[in-house]
This record gives C-alpha cells, sequence and structure tokens, in this order.
C-alpha cells in the first residue's frame, strides 16, 4: 500500500478511484487477481481518519505520519493463477542455469527459451 499512499499524497491518484484499481495501477498487478474492499480512495482514507478519531486522536494536531501508518496497514490478498506461479519458478530455474552456463550454444538456447516464458508470463497479466 506505500504506493498507493504516495499517489494519495502526490495527488497522482483520484480520490474517485477505486482502491482495488488504484493499487493495480500502482504495483500493476491485473484486477482479477487481488481482493479488496470496493470502496474509493476518498472511502478509504476517511475510514482511515475516522479509525484515528475514534482512538482519541486529534486531526488538527496528529501527525501525518500516523495516517499513513494506518493506511498502509490494510492487508491486500493477491491470488495469482498456478500457470503464472509455475512459469515464474521456471524462469528462476533457467536463470539460474544461464548464469552457471559456460557452453555459449548451450547458454543461447537458455536465453531463448527464458524469453518465451518471459512473454509467455506478461501475456497472462
Amino acid at each position: 500500500m506505500d504506493k498507493v499512499w504516495q499517489g494519495y499524497i502526490d495527488n497522482t491518484l483520484s480520490l474517485d478511484i477505486s482502491l482495488k484499481d488504484a493499487y493495480c495501477q500502482c504495483y500493476r498487478i491485473p484486477s482479477q487477481w487481488v481482493e479488496l474492499e470496493d470502496i474509493t480512495l476518498k472511502e478509504y482514507v476517511q475510514k482511515c481518519t475516522d479509525f484515528l478519531e475514534a482512538a482519541g486522536y486529534n486531526l488538527d494536531t496528529t501527525p501525518l505520519k500516523y495516517l499513513e501508518d494506518k493506511f498502509v496497514s490494510l492487508e491486500v490478498t493477491i491470488t495469482a493463477p498456478k500457470e503464472y506461479i509455475d512459469l515464474s519458478k521456471s524462469l528462476t530455474a533457467i536463470e539460474k542455469q544461464i548464469d552457471a552456463c559456460d557452453v555459449e550454444h548451450m547458454k543461447q538456447q537458455l536465453i531463448t527459451i527464458r524469453g518465451e516464458i518471459e512473454i509467455a508470463i506478461r501475456d497472462m497479466k
């Protein structure tokens, strides 16, 4: 949530954007992978300030850091498809093999396979 907070502070995110869309935009994650409450950024900020007020904080004198801490504490559930996870693991394994490979021809084949896996991963997003 750090990037969403920064977008809120920098005013680069619209207050009317859904929290889920803001998260997906900031972290470049497909929205179907993300589970978040269906509220706007503005509504979430209001929930955070309401929480602080209910806890006894005076918002006129409370440092912004308290709001930031509450804001970024939101837990986001991300569920990537099994195929994406498997391809990512394969990509990591191939990159390790490329680094350990001394034979140029074999290294080039592994680089080609890595490229194909990267394309498959990118297409899944």
